[in-house]
């Protein structure tokens, strides 16, 4: 999946912007390990969840570029997971989207938050300093890592995803 997207980055030319590259790479991550395709996550990121995986980066792709290895997995997975059970009760579909979590995680204050009365939750001030795309792709170890499980409803007519919630 790594030389994938190097190769579709080049096709769309140089003058790409590197925050669309982040995106575009942490997305694709996302389904991956939603979905259940362990396979398509490189090794190489896979060092960020255990460090004795013994998988040299290329040190070119803008996932090996991404400095992800000051980020603690083990604290993201107890906030993650504080959030979850503090949301279980909530009746938002949005709340189990990953793109949603790395947003109130990273930001000061997010529409989540106010529209579920989350404003004062103390835990998630240690990962403002983090970006988003970061974020986003540490939860995506965390689910790679069965850290965090996926469940996701199908629709069996047209194959789109109804439903996606986050369980321990």
């Amino acid at each position: 999946m790594c030389s994938r997207i190097e190769k579709r980055q080049r096709e769309a030319g140089e003058d790409l912007a590197v925050s669309h590259i982040l995106a575009g790479n942490s997305e694709s991550l996302a389904w991956g390990a939603t979905c259940g395709r362990h396979l398509y996550i490189p090794l190489l990121l896979l060092r960020f969840v255990d460090p004795q995986v013994a998988a040299e980066p290329c040190g070119r792709c803008t996932v090996c570029l991404t400095p992800g290895e000051h980020i603690e997995l083990g604290g993201l997975a107890v906030v993650v997971k504080q959030l979850i059970r503090r949301t279980s009760h909530i009746k938002d579909k949005r709340k189990a989207c990953i793109l949603t979590l790395a947003k109130f995680l990273s930001a000061a204050s997010c529409d989540f938050a106010k529209r579920n009365h989350l404003e004062d939750y103390p835990e998630r001030s240690i990962f403002r300093r983090y970006d988003i795309q970061l974020i986003l792709q540490m939860i995506t170890l965390l689910i790679a890592n069965g850290s965090l499980k996926a469940r996701i409803d199908i629709d069996p007519q047209s194959f789109a995803a109804l439903d996606l919630i986050f369980m321990e």
